[in-house]
């Protein structure tokens, strides 16, 4: 069983010196630092069994403020098996004390920028969005584990029930924040529970609404490929037009790919015909790492070496900031192209959408077929562990997809 005693850390007092709560468990020490400081009127020199001079504090008012911290330790203590713990997490574990202490508002922040050091950007925004939404319905910004109610998660998700979206996907996230916090502070082996309310598992999250489908048929896209960009440039760069062109050509040429990952795009990606790359959205999540690699067509090539990067593949990562201001600005020049020839708006998205469709619709391809090319993970897992994947099937379909498109011959 731990001890503890009120102790001072130094020899002699020059000027007020903090005073301690020693703890000893396990053959270990460890110093808990309290908020009172003592003077030499508060302290006496003695000695000890050993023959060496320390100081005693004398000053009771001081001794019996921490006698009451040493006896609150001591209850807590009560509470856990603590024989297996270390001197540390014994502190750790008396210090922070019950649950109504922790705080799920800085858990959350600690898990959003253990994304942001995974380079997982794009994730940890919307794990902003939703606390921040969280936030905004409870009307303030810091609360704890314990604070969250299976009322207060439903009347938030009631509020966000005109959205198509969010009020899938924000309490979705919160959750896994919360099942990571459960993980975090409880051991239940050591009969540990410090987190000990679970409201996530007593409130039903609805379903997205189903998306509008976005896949356009090939006479839209030839449409829109046949345009030309009135602005070439502006303020010494490529314009907004050109650059919603060009990267929609890049997107639909090479299966659907997404902006995320021609911003992301390694060089070592691209060794002058096949393109290899894990998708930036799904790597971190899937045993294979989401590994895929296409055939770039040849009436694409040119656009590898216009837009070719110094430091990554390509460089939007040198132009923008941020893959999400690349993607806007992307698809807000497809959307320039779209109102100037009249036809139905479309964004960067849509031409993953409509490659799949194409695919689909008019090349009869299979929808498992699709699904590989657009590197989604299948719903055959357990067979697909079996089969060796072979990648030129991405590449047959891709070309009925494009001679579906520009009728045998790219004239762009």
């Amino acid at each position: 069983m731990a001890e503890f005693s009120i102790e001072l850390r130094t020899k002699k007092i020059k000027s007020p010196v903090p005073v301690y709560i020693r703890v000893a468990h396990r053959g270990k020490l460890c110093y808990i630092r309290t908020e009172y400081l003592i003077g030499k009127s508060g302290a006496k020199e003695c000695i000890n069994r050993r023959g060496t001079i320390s100081l005693v504090i004398t000053d009771s008012r001081i001794l019996q403020k921490c006698d009451i911290l040493v006896k609150k330790y001591w209850r807590k203590m009560q509470e856990y098996n603590i024989s297996d713990l270390t001197c540390t997490e014994l502190v750790q574990l008396i210090q922070e004390g019950s649950t109504s202490s922790i705080s799920f508002t800085k858990y959350a922040e600690l898990f959003i920028e253990r994304m942001k050091d995974e380079n997982r950007d794009h994730s940890a925004q919307n794990y902003t969005c939703a606390l921040r939404s969280f936030q905004g319905h409870i009307g303030y910004k810091d609360i704890s584990f314990s604070a969250i109610t299976v009322r207060m998660l439903n009347g938030w998700i009631e509020s966000l029930r005109h959205t198509a979206r969010a009020k899938n996907m924000y309490p979705t996230y919160l959750k896994k924040v919360f099942n990571s916090g459960i993980e975090h502070y409880n051991d239940y082996d050591l009969g540990i529970r410090r987190i000990e309310n679970d409201p996530f598992n007593h409130i039903n999250i609805p379903q997205e609404d189903t998306p509008t489908k976005r896949g356009e048929s090939s006479n839209v896209i030839r449409s829109f490929f046949a345009a030309t960009p009135v602005t070439l440039t502006f303020q010494n760069r490529a314009s907004r037009e050109l650059i919603g062109f060009d990267v929609a050509r890049l997107i639909f040429g090479l299966a659907g790919i997404n902006t995320a990952d021609l911003y992301d795009l390694a060089k070592e990606s691209f060794d002058g015909h096949i393109l290899r790359y894990n998708r930036k959205k799904t790597r971190e999540h899937r045993k294979d790492h989401a590994y895929i690699e296409i055939s770039v067509p040849e009436n694409i090539l040119y656009l590898f070496e216009k837009y070719k990067g110094k430091k990554k593949l390509f460089i939007f990562s040198e132009t923008y900031s941020m893959e999400d201001y690349f993607a806007k600005i992307t698809s807000k020049g497809i959307k320039d192209i779209c109102n100037r020839i009249g036809i139905p708006i479309m964004t960067a998205y849509s031409f993953r959408h409509s490659w799949a469709s194409i695919a689909v619709n008019e090349c009869m391809a299979s929808i498992d077929d699709v699904a590989f090319a657009l590197n989604h993970v299948s719903a055959h897992g357990v067979t697909w562990r079996y089969i060796k994947e072979d990648y030129t099937r991405i590449d047959t379909l891709n070309e009925k997809v494009q001679d579906c498109v520009f009728t045998r011959k790219d004239s762009i």
